[in-house]
């Protein structure tokens, strides 16, 4: 068998895809069955026009660089298909001689499929390692914030239980208290966990019913008040009436209660904390601004992360889950949640949410 028979049965044979392309003129000599097959594009259609007539010009200038750099074994490149989708193709390409004139052949391999596959595994690698900090953060969390209030459990039974006849009235009750207080503590964080599992799990749907927003938002921000101990002043203001909104009441108390209480535990005791609730159009925008210790320019990426706490808020007790179930419950009214912070200025939060039928009337 001749040689260039050979070639060709090699060539038509093959399973990457085979061209030839002609170097004095720049036209197609030749495709296999690989490349129609792969490509959507007849040999009829390529053989005799060149590479900028097809319109792969990134090819042209890879054909270029064989003939003046040499062969090239590996390198990827997109090319349109018939079809108009981009495919990825792993490329080899040699300089040959062929009826007497120096010729390119490539040879290449569409490796779409396995690029999709390897993002897909980087993905799923980013997302484990994303798990696996978050179960780490989640077992440092958990044992920190249950540690410290079994102790106090413990400690103030115990001395319950010892000293009960010799303790005056005022220090059973001091702990007592102590003892109400770590347990409310340890069923926030618990319940917490749970909510967070349950919006995961797409389990807590966006119910929304008629309300008189103002007085809502009057009344979340007195329970705040009483339930902080009035550490610090809630100054709410609004413009009422904003007229009836459609809003899922316990989302709302789950987004603005958590926000609030943020806003009161990083600020210092006594600094009032400013929360507005207004009407614009077819949106409510509520606005809690407090002047704490801001958060930290390093943390704010991860700000909405579960289990993540920023760094200059260690002293202070907290799950990391507030901002992340906040999010959620903005996220099921169809809304968006914004925010600045300064450390050591404080933070703004302001959040929109599309309560109001559009055109609706105010009064």
């Amino acid at each position: 068998m001749a040689a260039d028979e050979w070639y060709r049965l090699a060539f038509h044979a093959s399973p990457t895809n085979q061209c030839l392309f002609r170097v004095s003129d720049g036209p197609v000599v030749d495709v296999n069955e690989a490349f129609t097959r792969d490509s959507g594009y007849d040999a009829s259609a390529v053989v005799g026009r060149t590479l900028a007539e097809l319109g792969f010009r990134n090819l042209l200038a890879f054909v270029h660089d064989v003939y003046a750099n040499g062969p090239v074994f590996e390198r990827e490149l997109t090319i349109q298909a018939k079809s108009g989708h981009l495919e990825t193709v792993r490329l080899a390409g040699q300089l040959i001689a062929f009826d007497g004139e120096p010729h390119v052949l490539t040879s290449s391999q569409t490796i779409t499929r396995i690029k999709l596959a390897e993002q897909e595994l980087l993905h799923s690698l980013a997302r484990e390692k994303q798990l696996s900090e978050m179960k780490s953060d989640f077992v440092s969390i958990v044992s920190h914030e249950f540690r410290t209030p079994l102790e106090v459990i413990m400690s103030s039974g115990d001395i319950l239980e010892r000293y009960f006849d010799r303790l005056s009235e005022d220090d059973r009750r001091t702990h007592l208290q102590a003892i109400h207080e770590s347990v409310r503590r340890m069923d926030t964080l618990m319940s917490e966990v749970l909510l967070l599992s349950t919006v995961d799990a797409g389990k807590m749907q966006c119910t929304p019913v008629l309300h008189d927003l103002f007085a809502l938002c009057r009344r979340i921000a007195d329970e705040m008040l009483s339930a902080t101990n009035r550490r610090n002043p809630i100054r709410f203001s609004g413009t009422p009436p904003c007229g009836e909104a459609m809003v899922d009441e316990s989302l709302l108390r789950h987004m603005l209660t958590n926000l609030l209480s943020n806003a009161v535990k990083y600020s210092d005791a006594g600094i009032p904390v400013e929360f507005t609730a207004e009407r614009d159009g077819a949106s409510a925008v509520f606005r809690i601004v407090d002047t704490g210790c801001g958060i930290p320019v390093d943390d704010q990426e991860r700000l909405f992360q579960a289990f993540h706490r920023a760094h200059n808020v260690r002293q202070v007790p907290g799950t990391g889950l507030g901002l992340v179930i906040a999010k959620r419950c903005v996220q099921l009214h169809g809304g968006t949640m914004q925010f600045e912070s300064v450390e050591g200025e404080g933070t703004t939060f302001t959040v929109r949410l599309p309560l109001f039928a559009a055109g609706a009337d105010v009064s």
